[in-house]
């Protein structure tokens, strides 16, 4: 009897944990600076620097967008191949920072994506291309 009430006990904090804390949208992902938070929205674009630095954005205009995912050189082959998140709804959990007036999650670890982007069925996830050239 105690087994039975642990478990349900259990289940009705599972339950409350995941109604109060959704993902975010990327258009409050500003209201939470300095949090950790899941932002989900759809990457446009996956992009890396000259210093091999790579910057997902989730709005078709990068320049305007309110919020972005980065993935700095050093952690990019921990993290994988970034291009099958292009066109796919990605959520990004991490501690939201601001950089130039953007939104943004710094991303160290593979464990920090989750959402659609995520299916295995989206195909291998072998390869890291590091191609284009982009700046902020």
């Amino acid at each position: 009897m105690r087994l039975l009430l642990a478990v349900v006990v259990l289940c009705a904090v599972s339950s409350f944990a995941a109604e109060t804390s959704p993902c975010i949208t990327i258009d409050k992902s500003k209201d939470f600076v300095g949090q950790e938070a899941c932002v989900t929205g759809k990457v446009y674009r996956v992009g890396y620097s000259d210093t091999g630095t790579a910057l997902l954005t989730f709005c078709e205009d990068y320049k305007n967008c309110p919020f972005s995912a980065v993935v700095f050189s050093r952690d990019v082959d921990k993290v994988g191949n970034l291009r099958m998140f292009e066109g796919r709804e990605l959520e990004v959990t991490g501690r939201v920072r601001e950089y130039h007036g953007t939104a943004e999650i710094v991303v160290k670890s593979r464990k920090q994506f989750s959402g659609e982007a995520m299916s295995p069925r989206l195909g291998r996830d072998d390869e890291n291309p590091r191609s284009g050239n982009w700046h902020r």
